[in-house]
């Protein structure tokens, strides 16, 4: 087996997007890797001929149920993890929490519908990215791009729906917090710290490696810090952060 190349660094700010403006190349370096959990055969391949004719995409894995991605990620440790959210086997959160915790990649969803249910419950769960399986072949390509630096991406069609159902479920929520309250206050130097790389949309085993921590002590300082802010996950937690101008998105 051919020793793995090194990671790319993902610590800097991600460059502005747009449709036309895909990541630049010299913010990556080597393809990014990408494993498809597809288990329609006539999606997969269409993924697959769309990422492996992009220069800098290569598909190393492709995965038809839960059991399968989760051996994929473990042995091939590719930067992108394209999840179909009917695949076989698969529960939308808990599997998600598991991939993530069991490898570096960075979750990009696909849906054939535009459930908000599914959009919540997977950006809820780790994935940072969530893309309608009706997209054009280059907002795929963007998307997987934007996700392996970190970016984050949401489709566009999906966009306004979101950010407004968003700011409903917090103006619904009870009582908002007062205008001095203030989440730094409440934390700790060290769960600030992983607040802020969360909020970079690195997973739990990414921030115990930068942090040079373990990954079960990651878990505990995200469930004081849901405790502490009063929140039911990490998005939340992250949403809150960002109105108080704590963390950079």
């Amino acid at each position: 087996m051919s020793p793995r190349r090194p990671r790319r660094s993902l610590a800097e700010p991600p460059p502005e997007l747009t449709e036309t403006n895909h990541v630049p190349p010299e913010c990556l370096t080597g393809d990014i890797e990408v494993v498809i959990a597809e288990a329609d055969d006539i999606s997969r391949c269409g993924l697959r001929q769309i990422l492996s004719s992009s220069p800098g995409l290569q598909v190393v894995g492709e995965a038809l149920d839960e059991a399968e991605v989760l051996s994929m990620l473990k042995d091939l440790d590719p930067d992108v993890l394209i999840l179909d959210v009917d695949l076989p086997g698969l529960d939308c959160v808990e599997s998600i929490v598991r991939m993530r915790e069991l490898a570096m990649a960075r979750v990009l969803v696909l849906a054939a519908s535009e459930d908000d249910a599914n959009i919540y419950r997977s950006l809820g769960a780790g994935a940072i990215g969530f893309c309608l399986k009706n997209t054009s072949s280059d907002r795929l390509r963007l998307a997987v791009e934007s996700v392996a630096r970190g970016a984050g991406w949401l489709d566009p069609h999906l966009c306004r729906r979101v950010f407004t159902a968003t700011a409903l479920a917090f103006s619904r929520a009870g009582p908002q917090p007062p205008a001095e309250f203030n989440p730094e206050a409440l934390l700790s130097d060290r769960e600030m710290d992983v607040m802020r790389l969360l909020a970079q949309g690195l997973s739990n085993k990414e921030i115990a490696e930068r942090l040079v921590l373990s990954p079960e002590t990651i878990k505990t300082h995200l469930k004081h810090i849901m405790e502490k802010l009063s929140v039911r996950d990490r998005t939340q937690a992250v949403l809150l952060c960002l109105q108080k101008g704590l963390v950079d998105w």
